[in-house]
């Protein structure tokens, strides 16, 4: 490519009426043409770094614009704009349904891969244009679609997982257990230049058949702990699962089984006596969230639990768990029968407190909505929307025992 082609292609890119997404698309067919010149010299490879730094700059700045993050309150603050739940419902079912994004959770078989060959373009499978392909249409139709107006940290989290950077090209790893490992590692690439024509994460089945060996082995297995405490990690195929396990509830993957590890793993049965049935808690529920966000929810307030308990001299907390599907979505309630409710209804109403306020803004928002149900002494008994997109507002009950707190999943 000649260089005066070269500088009218980086005025362009400068234009600054032109979207980052445009930037990125003309940026995308620029490395292109240069590959095909055959000219991809020291001198314009530096060139085009920095024209992609610009734009991810750009872009973040863009982004930081629109969703504003929210640092960790010290103390009670204005509550942030209402997203509601549904939407990230929506943004993740779609995720998993999409023709070709599917592929990055789940394990690959004969027809999965006519669908990946058909969406290339291609006859024979190439992990590299399967890749490309997958960056491509997450960016453009999941990432930068504004229908989807999801927490941005889900997003990004995607985003690391099948690119190695976020966002605002942070590479410190997707989920807080900060793995590394991704879509474009460096071990997954020399995988598949080794192995031509074979896909890295097949199902058992696929596998045997391409004599395939279960595809990529991790030269070193990663330790994980959010949905199974010490989980190892040995082969990309677990990387994939893991990785759905992250947003998909269903019976593999159930609400009962990761609880249960959360409850284990945090040696709370000293602390509280938990009550969970099948019953009332069923494993076959299915629905999409953040489950990192839930987990995380779920620990705080089953903390606090335990502080109240303390500061009170109350006797250990009994507290049970309910799984419940409703008209539409789910209701996953944590009830804490041996307590009332150290504020009264209109105090409640009117300031939500520190810890209902930070986890309104860190984990519940755009994640589900949240109601208070219980006794605030006085003979007072009342459901309080705390937090659903409407002003809070108080129900009130003839009777009921304790304190329970209920996260609402909604799926319309």
């Amino acid at each position: 490519m000649a260089k005066d082609k070269y500088d009218f292609i980086q005025e362009l890119l400068e234009n600054k009426k032109l979207k980052p997404a445009q930037q990125e698309r003309i940026l995308m067919l620029t490395k292109e043409e240069i590959k095909k010149d055959g000219i991809f010299g020291k001198e314009l490879e530096e060139r085009v770094k920095k024209l992609e730094m610009r734009i991810e700059e750009n872009k973040n700045q863009e982004f930081k614009t629109k969703e504003k993050t929210t640092p960790i309150l010290k103390k009670e603050s204005v509550l942030p704009k209402y997203v509601a739940s549904k939407n990230l419902w929506k943004f993740l079912h779609d995720y998993n349904q999409d023709k070709i994004l599917k592929t990055t959770c789940h394990e690959i078989d004969s027809n999965e891969l006519k669908n990946i060959l058909e969406f290339c373009g291609t006859n024979e499978y190439n992990f590299q244009q399967h890749q490309q392909k997958v960056q491509e249409h997450y960016r453009n139709h999941f990432f930068d679609n504004k229908k989807y107006f999801v927490d941005h940290k889900i997003k990004n989290l995607i985003l690391y997982y099948l690119t190695g950077k976020t966002y605002g090209g942070a590479s410190n790893g997707w989920t807080d257990e900060k793995i590394k490992f991704n879509w474009n590692s460096e071990e997954l690439k020399i995988w598949s230049d080794k192995n031509p024509n074979l896909v890295p994460h097949p199902n058992d089945g696929f596998a045997k058949n391409q004599n395939n060996n279960y595809g990529l082995m991790l030269e070193n297995s990663i330790k994980v702990h959010l949905v199974k405490d010490n989980q190892s990690l040995r082969y990309f195929s677990q990387i994939v699962l893991y990785f759905k396990s992250l947003f998909h509830i269903r019976f593999e993957n159930s609400i009962f089984n990761i609880i249960e590890n959360c409850n284990k793993s945090n040696h709370w049965a000293d602390k509280v006596k938990f009550i969970v049935s099948e019953d009332t808690f069923p494993k076959n529920l299915e629905f999409f969230t953040n489950v990192e966000k839930l987990i995380q929810a779920y620990k705080i307030l089953i903390n606090l639990i335990i502080e109240v308990g303390k500061e009170n001299n109350l006797v250990q907390p009994i507290v049970e768990l309910k799984l419940m599907e409703t008209e539409n979505g789910i209701d996953f309630s944590i009830h804490h029968i041996n307590s009332i409710f150290k504020k009264s209804v209109n105090n409640t109403i009117d300031r939500k407190g520190t810890t209902f306020t930070n986890l309104i803004i860190n984990q519940l928002n755009g994640m589900c909505e949240f109601y208070l149900k219980a006794d605030f002494g006085n003979k007072q008994f009342a459901e309080i929307n705390i937090w659903d997109g409407k002003k809070s507002n108080k129900k009130e009950l003839d009777q009921f025992n304790g304190v329970e707190y209920i996260l609402k999943f909604k799926k319309r």
